[in-house]
């Protein structure tokens, strides 16, 4: 069967509901008795406007409205009721009897009166029906009805009763039959009431079907009420559909009163085809995460909170947020009447697209000024609506373009951070490191996550960088490993690399999708561009903001200005935190590393040896280090991620090397004396690599790295690995400085305790020697360098046999006591003497004293560094072996313990040195098991 059109259908509703003959019945009996159409045809016709046959016929017009509605409904037969039919035996039956006006047939006064007597009508509902019953009583009463919504929560009989009591003071109840009725038992005010309305003759039932009963069925009773179905019909359908059941269920037979043109805005059509969406991007096939910013925003949505229906979700270019509020809206869109996308990088596409929504819902205007103002008002009374703001540029642009205390819900996406007054924030961030391996797997179909971490990692999480990386390996065949190579030799070209397709919103490169915000930073503050630029040759992350202000006469430009007054550089960093290039926080900023990177690529060779240069004379006046005072460790510890970052930078763009192999040596040392070993390892090892290539041979700075690599390994019992580091070192000393320099003493000194730890006493001897006499050639008798010379000469003396026992133990006594003359009382280096003398008198047998010197180690180690530091744990572990020649079982097993929770903690539990504790506690547990046994 075919199908009429909504206005076709409509037409044919409105011929039909004004009809007055009673001559329909007559129609039918005559177009079978003449041989005219038959009864099925009139069946099929009536079927296709939900109603009856009978009720069908009953209601059709004299002269041009029978020819009408019949000619509509004949439509829906393909073909099988020919419209030359209808003409013709239009003319048999009216005959003489046509008229320009419908003409009364059979009527008597009462019936007149009854006919233009106001009906009331009551629509009795479910609470969830509401909706439902209030778009149903707005037709009624704008069709000439009294109309009042009932809504019926039936707990017990009296309700029931209250219920069936109050339809029969109206003229008509209407029952909207839904599952949501019969699980709250609606039907039995409707059968009470049609039980008395039967008794009575005056009140009458209509049950209006509104969705599925869900396996249940209308009980016996009212089963004989008039019904009508409108399940999946479009608004103006339904309008007909009810309008026609009222009007045969009340007996009409002309037209109501004349509508009662109601001001204001009518309810939304509760039904599912009055949804209007506009969704311009495709739904995001390889959308992954984002798991907690989706519920965020439905809860903050849906709690009702005025303050909370309109949420700006900003952040960083490129960082997703356009994605966001896309599967928010299609995760969601079921849930509202209309869902509208508003692009809004200017007024006039933001004017365009809210235009084309008033123009959707036949809004009137005719500018499109009016057509803004009409639809905030239209929405102003709805609450089933979702707007989505893309690409916001601030509050100002939109603020005219919201809806002020509408109950809808609407989502912005800006770069711009401050929306506080205007929108609550939720502040979108780059992936983390899950979600990004995930989206990398999805995105590029392949199976193997191996290389995908530090991808990932190299781009900083950045899901418009993750996106072009997938495409890109998704068209040269590359795996994450291979991939990840070539960006890290190619970056500059792969950022400008084509958007990545197949990707909604990401029409730009990680290269250029921050053009924009750059621009408006230069249009906001004189000084952002330049202190932006100078934040790219620093680390990422946690940028301290003072950095910028230890030496200001390393500045330049409007910079310089805007530090020397301070305000303007406030606005600066306030400027880039508005735009979402940085994360600003009271002391420090964040910037995402490809920001940084697409900077340093965009400066040309001279702008970047000027910021170079720049960033690294600050970061050498921020690391204030001095080697024997603590308190410059610390000051310096915020500064030495950027200080190492400002150095590769200087490095990257070949400019002043030395100062800047010289800061990573800084650096480490720094590392170095606060027990951070590993940090302090890379740092040097960065720093030899980057002297071996950007320094000449021989350079002293290099030197010094050697020396500081080699020592650190060789202290880590790493004495194989140290000694050709040191090797290098002593010999740059040997051409720069001269053999009798005291550096050279030193690295004389160095070397010999790799060779002394690898067995080849001799040859550390002989340097040991050589240093010593350097050593009192330059500073005398009593300077603490001879006590340092002493002291690692005699290790090497005591592991050469007892015969040069007494000469160690001689070099150690005279070295403490040099120390002691030279040093503070708490001195680390009065530690390692101690400790030292300890264990050198514990090999002797000299317990007692053995046991005092390491005691004043722990103690003066704890004071210098703190009681958790590995060196303590070094000293406990040094008693306890002389506790155990003593002895002391228990206190061993005390010493042994709190050094293992020290070097697990500092060290890890795989490290050696904790691994070693571990297996001696173990040792003494056993023997004191053993002795209580």
């Amino acid at each position: 069967m075919g199908c009429l059109t909504q206005t076709e259908r409509i037409s044919a509703f409105e011929s039909a509901k004004y009809s007055t003959s009673e001559k329909g019945t007559g129609v039918l009996r005559l177009w079978r008795n003449r041989g005219g159409l038959p009864y099925k045809s009139m069946e099929r016709m009536a079927n296709a406007l939900r109603i009856s046959p009978d009720f069908f016929v009953h209601h059709l017009v004299e002269d041009d409205h029978i020819r009408e509605a019949a000619k509509k409904a004949a439509k829906l037969t393909d073909g099988i009721v020919r419209i030359n039919d209808i003409d013709d035996l239009s003319k048999k039956i009216l005959g003489s009897n046509k008229s320009d006006q419908p003409r009364d047939f059979h009527k008597d006064p009462s019936d007149q009166r009854e006919e233009t007597e106001v009906k009331s009508v009551i629509v009795s509902c479910a609470l969830k029906d509401r909706p439902w019953a209030e778009w149903i009583s707005w037709t009624l009463r704008a069709g000439g009805y009294n109309s009042e919504v009932q809504v019926l929560p039936l707990e017990n009989e009296t309700t029931v009763e209250d219920g069936a009591e109050d339809g029969l003071n109206a003229d008509l109840l209407i029952g909207l039959v839904s599952g949501h009725a019969f699980e709250k038992h609606c039907h039995l005010a409707w059968e009470k009431f049609q039980s008395r309305s039967f008794r009575s003759g005056q009140s009458r039932l209509l049950l209006i079907e509104i969705s599925s009963l869900e396996g249940s069925s209308l009980p016996p009773p009212l089963r004989r009420a008039a019904s009508v179905d409108l399940r999946e019909l479009d608004p103006q359908t339904a309008v007909g559909v009810i309008l026609l059941g009222v009007r045969q269920t009340l007996g009409h037979r002309s037209a109501p009163p004349q509508p009662s043109g109601l001001n204001g805005i009518p309810p939304d059509f509760p039904g599912t085809d009055q949804k209007l969406h506009n969704l311009k991007l495709s739904r995001n096939r390889n959308f992954v995460g984002r798991s907690w910013e989706l519920e965020s925003l439905r809860k903050r949505l849906e709690s009702g909170s005025p303050t909370a229906l309109t949420q700006a979700a900003h952040g960083l270019g490129g960082v997703g947020k356009t994605q966001l509020a896309n599967e928010y809206a299609y995760r969601w869109r079921d849930s509202y009447q209309v869902v509208w996308w508003v692009r809004s990088e200017d007024e006039a596409t933001m004017t365009t697209d809210l235009t084309a929504l008033a123009k959707a819902l036949n809004l009137p205007f005719s500018t499109s000024q009016q057509a803004v103002e009409s639809l905030k008002q239209w929405l102003l009374g709805r609450d089933r609506w979702l707007l989505v703001f893309d690409n916001v540029e601030s509050p100002g642009s939109i603020r005219n373009y919201l809806v002020s205390g509408g109950q809808g819900h609407t989502i912005i996406t800006s770069r711009y951070s401050a929306w506080r007054g205007v929108a609550d924030s939720l502040n979108v961030t780059t992936f983390d490191r899950q979600d990004s391996i995930a989206y990398l797997l999805k995105r590029s179909g392949r199976e193997s996550n191996e290389g995908a971490d530090a991808l990932a990692a190299a781009l900083g999480d950045l899901p418009l960088a993750l996106a072009q990386a997938a495409a890109y390996m998704e068209e040269s065949g590359l795996d994450f490993v291979a991939y990840l190579e070539l960006f890290q030799s190619h970056q500059g070209h792969l950022l400008k690399a084509s958007p990545p397709v197949n990707e909604g919103s990401y029409s730009h490169t990680v290269a250029t999708t921050w053009d924009i915000s750059f621009k408006r930073l230069a249009e906001t503050s004189p000084a952002a561009p330049e202190l932006i630029s100078l934040l790219a040759y620093f680390a990422p992350d946690a940028i301290p903001k003072e950095i910028i202000s230890v030496a200001p006469e390393s500045l330049s430009g409007s910079l310089r200005n805007a530090s020397e007054e301070g305000f303007p550089l406030q606005e600066a960093w306030r400027a880039m935190h508005r735009l979402s290039l940085v994360e600003a926080g009271p002391n420090t900023v964040t910037i995402h590393r490809l920001v940084q990177e697409v900077i340093f690529q965009g400066h040309s060779h001279e702008q970047q040896l000027q910021y170079a240069n720049t960033a690294l004379e600050l970061a050498v006046a921020a690391i204030a280090y001095e080697e024997n005072n603590k308190d410059t460790w610390n000051k310096s510890l915020p500064f030495l991620p950027h200080a190492i970052a400002a150095a590769n930078q200087s490095l990257r763009a070949e400019c002043q090397a030395d100062k800047a192999i010289n800061l990573l040596d800084n650096v480490a040392s720094i590392h170095w004396k606060l027990g951070q070993n590993t940090e302090a390892e890379d740092v040097y090892r960065q720093a030899m690599i980057q002297g071996e290539k950007h320094l000449p041979d021989g350079s002293s700075i290099l030197g010094t790295v050697y020396n500081n690599l080699g020592t650190l390994l060789r202290g880590e019992d790493r004495s194989e690995e140290a000694l050709p580091i040191l090797e290098k070192a002593l010999d740059v000393g040997l051409k720069v400085l001269g053999p009798d320099n005291p550096t050279v003493a030193i690295r004389h000194g160095n070397l010999g305790l790799a060779l002394r730890r690898l067995g080849r006493l001799e040859e550390a001897e002989k340097n040991f020697r050589r240093a010593l006499e350097i050593d009192k050639s330059h500073y005398g008798e009593n300077d603490d360098a001879v006590a340092r010379d002493l002291s690692n000469l005699s290790r090497s003396l005591s592991e050469q046999g007892e015969e040069k026992f007494g000469e160690a133990c001689d070099c150690l006594r005279r070295a403490l006591e040099i120390g002691e003359a030279c040093y503070p009382e708490h001195h680390y280096r009065l530690a390692i003497r101690h400790n030292n003398l300890a264990m050198l008198l514990r090999k002797g047998g000299l317990l007692d004293e053995a046991e005092h010197h390491m005691r004043c180690a722990i103690e003066i180690d704890e004071k210098y560094f703190d009681p958790e530091h590995q060196d303590v744990a070094s000293d406990l572990m040094n008693l306890a072996l002389i506790l155990i020649d003593k002895d002391d079982l228990a206190g061993a097993e005390q010493q042994l313990s709190r050094a293992l929770q020290i070097f697990h903690a500092k060290l890890g539990a795989s490290h050696k040195s904790t691994e070693e504790c571990r297996e001696k506690l173990v040792e003494v547990r056993v023997m004191r098991g053993n002795e209580r046994g």
